[in-house]
């Protein structure tokens, strides 16, 4: 008799296409030299990092970009100081913000302005996170446009990887517009996983979601849907919940190569799949790396 496949829980987002785009005022910025964030940790306050990059090898990096000049002072002043207002509006964890943009491009708010590419500055936005932003942010969060226009001084979109003007707010290469609408964009993944989990009556651990939440942001929402169905499917609901509840649990999974390859097969082919696996995985271990206390990464018993 054939076996019943075992109900899926996260079915796919609706949506398909998502957007970004930046307004692009400055805001009333504090003033002050940044080398490494300082503030406060989100919730837990012995998890993320106070001091990020947490990793030795990526402050020796972020130490080179700045010697070589790859990374302008004035720039990463903005960077840092839109940032930090920006997450605290937004109620983001701030070193997970920060390694975020570290990751996607090195701080480098004009990466990929001479090239014909479909990934753009900053935090290397899509077409789909440009629509999002410009026509979609009221589908996320009631209080989007809000933020938006408290954060940049108005509402200026649509937004767009524009070339010419690069100090116009409504281009993407234009620092503040590229925080903030980032990290607009980043929120909206952290509210519709939220939203996901609560129609399952599933609690979680609010970290763990954040990076789950950034995993959403580098492929997509129902990446991170199809692994928590995989997950269910190998492990039952207690397994899921260990992973969206235990901090533990999720820097193990980390290392589970073909949990990941497996879910990312229910969306891509066989081939795709693999590496968009392999991708996601360097991607988050990176992140995990920059964002999360050394002390905690080298206590929870695996090998990142």
């Amino acid at each position: 008799m054939a076996r019943r496949r075992k109900k899926i829980v996260f079915a796919r987002p609706s949506w398909t296409k998502l957007t970004l785009l930046v307004l692009g005022f400055p805001l009333a910025l504090t003033t002050g030299l940044w080398f490494f964030g300082t503030h406060e940790p989100f919730t837990d306050p012995n998890f993320f990092s106070r001091n990020y990059p947490a990793s030795e090898s990526l402050r020796e990096e972020l130490y080179y970009l700045r010697t070589m000049d790859r990374l302008k002072h004035e720039d990463e002043l903005t960077i840092q100081q839109t940032l930090t207002h920006t997450s605290s509006v937004l109620n983001i964890p701030e070193p997970i913000l920060w390694c975020l943009f570290f990751q996607e491009s090195r701080l480098n708010h004009l990466l990929g302005i001479g090239d014909e590419r479909t990934s753009y500055g900053l935090g290397q936005f899509t077409y789909f996170g440009f629509y999002e932003i410009n026509y979609q942010l009221h589908q996320f969060n009631r209080e989007g446009k809000q933020h938006l226009i408290e954060l940049l001084g108005t509402d200026i979109r649509p937004i767009g990887p524009t070339k010419t003007e690069l100090f116009n707010p409504s281009s993407y290469y234009y620092i503040p517009t590229a925080v903030v609408t980032s990290a607009l964009f980043l929120k909206d993944r952290n509210i519709q996983l939220q939203r996901a989990l609560a129609r399952q009556n599933i609690s979680f651990d609010p970290e763990v979601l954040w990076l789950f939440s950034v995993m959403a942001y580098n492929k997509g929402s129902r990446a991170v849907f199809s692994l928590w169905n995989q997950e269910r499917q190998r492990s039952g609901q207690k397994g899921l919940k260990r992973l969206l509840q235990s901090k533990t649990e999720f820097l193990r999974s980390l290392e589970d190569s073909a949990l990941f390859h497996t879910s990312l097969g229910r969306i891509w082919s066989e081939k795709a799949a693999r590496g968009l696996a392999h991708e996601l995985l360097v991607h988050m271990r990176n992140i995990t790396a920059c964002a999360v206390e050394p002390q905690v990464l080298r206590s929870y018993g695996g090998s990142l």
